[in-house]
């Protein structure tokens, strides 16, 4: 497990989600503050597996107990969980897309930002 880029990919996220607004600003403060303090007990390559596996599930954990979302609690099929992953992985390629679009007006994009997380009322 490559954990340190996972740490870093964690965090960028969380600043990804901080500069949109999506979820109050202490909360994402609080999860940039826990992330960070994660990265001074990175374990290493030749840590057991097991000993890295949790240090991957503290990551999880920081982002769904600062978010309010508790993980223990939650019970999703495979299939659920994949279509999550996909769902956040979507919007994460989405910011990207937006901080390299050149020709798309600031309008046009918060209006697809105001769609990104929410559910359509029809």
């Amino acid at each position: 497990l490559a954990l340190e880029g996972e740490i870093d990919r964690a965090l960028a996220l969380a600043q990804n989600y901080q500069r949109l607004g999506i979820f109050k600003a202490d909360l994402i403060d609080g999860l940039i503050i826990d992330l960070n303090s994660l990265k001074s007990t990175i374990p290493d390559n030749n840590s057991p597996l097991s000993v890295r596996q949790e240090f991957a599930i503290k990551i999880v954990d920081f982002f769904f107990s600062s978010l309010g979302f508790y993980f223990h609690n939650l019970r999703l099929s495979r299939e659920e969980l994949r279509q999550f992953v996909d769902y956040f992985y979507t919007l994460e390629l989405m910011v990207r897309c937006k901080e390299a679009a050149v020709r798309v007006s600031p309008k046009v994009w918060a209006g697809i930002e105001s769609r990104m997380v929410t559910v359509p009322t029809e």
